[in-house]
């Protein structure tokens, strides 16, 4: 048995969900360290699509432009009827609405990329702040006190106890920390099944298009071109005279299949990277935190994967959860913050459970390809707000008067019925061509925000002083402030007291951030999530009494 040293954070789990927080973390100054139980990093294509709200993410982290050299963003299918002839032919514009960059949506498109090459991109990223993934290393147990958390890791054999401050559990549905903090998991598992992997295969060569095929009793089989990899197949089996099992098990048995539904005898696999059977679970965590130990991703919640949400559900869960641990690790903030967790992502999930259960419906069922694979923007989750949370402050929903958050959760979390203006708790837009006055270079906001810092907007430039004041009482480092003057300024001063001093060259980020409806200033948060959207400057300090000590 050996004692290493403590450090703040465990992160037990080295999939994407797990990695995305860890990275947060490190880019936070929080030392941590990062295990997974498996001998080697995992092979296969599980929560492929990747939303544009977490291609902000990512952009925030650093990594986005890593992912847009190799993603894909194929999405048109073929169509075969029951003799194996194509029947239709599905184009991207049939499957997916197509938007246009705009100034507040940069990245308005999902992409697709494999687990396996999505980890390799975040745990290259993660090596730059010098933090490697241990392997090979299993919790076997935790008990935690006031002040921490004591473990104990298994590896090669050996334990090893380590004392942290917190920890995270992103290892999956079946992994230990759930169960060693007593964490109920509440829904169902479904008789839905399929098999599914990764293949290379022969008489199949038209990559420009997924395949679809189906024979007359029911059974499906799909194929989708693997963008980072030109020789394999993404594929999908399932039916009612499918023995999922044997199908995994017997290679004989799984072409008898392919030929069936195909009627193409050409079509062979000729390597497996990997294959499994998938049963479909719908289950919730009834509370994400217990003590000091935190859960996310499929730790905290499952389900089918029809609209790619899960990876994208769990990125948001680690974003949220990271800035508010770090900020409570440095002593900067009060415990009770993290409390805000649970409180803004599970209703978040609960509606994500909701949308997926019914596009799972669909997917089992229904006979029209188009309608069932067309995808509602909403799944973007660019829509995704913390409105209703009470650490968020929004002085514009009335004149006048001190405004109360609330805790009753609104019915539409993704924002399928909002419009109008921003609202505190929404996703925070970008705005492009903003000229810094110091560099005279072009910056968007985008490219201001970042995982460690609230970003304080200073849409009325007369108010600098009172918000650089009111700054000043907290500790250096975790506030920038950025002022924005109009469209039109001129002989507008560099200020040694803010970060920096930009002109709103065509008037994007007065106009996202609801100038008109009288906003002076905007806190985002650093999350890439709206904090506080304020009248008077007096507001600054009142939304930052909820956050810091």
């Amino acid at each position: 048995m050996s004692s290493s040293r403590a450090v703040d954070v465990l992160v037990v789990g080295a999939g994407p969900v797990g990695l995305v927080g860890a990275l947060a973390l490190a880019q936070n100054g929080i030392s941590i360290r990062v295990i997974d139980k498996e001998d080697q990093f995992l092979v296969g294509q599980r929560g492929c699509g990747i939303q544009p709200r977490t291609e902000e993410v990512y952009h925030l982290l650093g990594c986005l432009q890593d992912y847009l050299k190799i993603a894909g963003t194929r999405y048109a299918q073929k169509i075969y009827d029951v003799e194996g002839k194509v029947t239709k032919i599905l184009k991207n514009e049939d499957l997916l609405v197509q938007l246009e960059p705009t100034p507040e949506i940069p990245f308005p498109l999902p992409i697709l990329l494999g687990q396996d090459a999505s980890c390799a991109i975040l745990r290259d990223h993660l090596k730059k702040t010098g933090v490697d993934v241990e392997l090979s290393t299993e919790l076997v147990d935790l008990e935690q006190d006031d002040s921490g958390v004591d473990v104990t890791l298994v590896r090669g054999g050996e334990e090893e106890k380590l004392r942290v401050k917190y920890l995270i559990g992103a290892v999956g549905a079946k992994g230990p920390v759930r169960k060693l903090v007593g964490i109920n998991f509440v829904g169902e598992t479904s008789e839905q099944r399929a098999v599914s992997g990764e293949v290379e295969l022969s008489g199949l060569t038209d990559r420009d298009y997924w395949h679809r095929f189906g024979n007359d009793k029911g059974d499906k089989i799909m194929w989708r071109p693997i963008a980072e990899d030109d020789k394999l197949w993404g594929m999908v089996l399932m039916g009612r005279t499918v023995d999922y099992k044997k199908a995994v098990d017997d290679n004989e048995y799984l072409h008898e299949c392919i030929r069936d539904i195909t009627k193409n005898p050409n079509i062979k696999i000729t390597k497996v990277r990997s294959l499994g059977e998938w049963r479909l679970n719908e289950r919730v965590a009834d509370k994400f935190s217990v003590g000091r130990v935190f859960i996310g991703g499929d730790a905290a919640h499952v389900h089918s994967p029809t609209g790619g949400q899960g990876l994208n559900t769990g990125t948001l869960d680690m974003m949220n959860l990271a800035w508010k641990l770090a900020l409570v690790v440095k002593g900067i903030s009060p415990p009770i913050l993290l409390d805000s967790y649970h409180a803004e992502r599970a209703p978040v999930v609960r509606e994500m459970l909701n949308v997926t259960h019914a596009l799972a419906d669909a997917t089992f069922k229904a006979k029209d390809h188009a309608a069932t694979w067309n995808r509602p923007s909403t799944l973007r989750q660019l829509g995704v707000h913390y409105r209703w949370s009470t650490i968020v402050r929004d002085e514009l929903e009335k004149e006048g008067g001190e405004i109360e958050s609330t805790t009753i959760e609104p019915e539409d979390v993704y924002g399928a019925g909002t419009s109008g203006r921003l609202h505190a708790g929404d996703r925070a837009p970008d705005a492009p061509k903003l000229r810094d006055v110091r560099s005279g270079e072009e910056t968007t906001l985008f490219s201001i925000f970042n995982p460690t810092q609230h970003t304080v907007l200073v849409l009325d430039p007369s108010l600098t002083d009172v918000v650089a004041a009111d700054m000043g009482k907290y500790v250096g480092g975790v506030v920038q402030i950025i002022v924005v003057h109009p469209l039109g300024s001129e002989n507008v001063a560099e200020l040694p007291s803010v970060s920096a001093v930009l002109i709103d060259g065509q008037g994007h980020a007065h106009r996202a951030y609801g100038v008109e409806a009288g906003a002076v200033i905007a806190i985002v948060r650093p999350d890439g999530v709206v904090g506080a959207l304020l009248r008077g400057a007096d507001g600054v300090e009142k939304y930052f009494s909820k956050i810091f000590v």
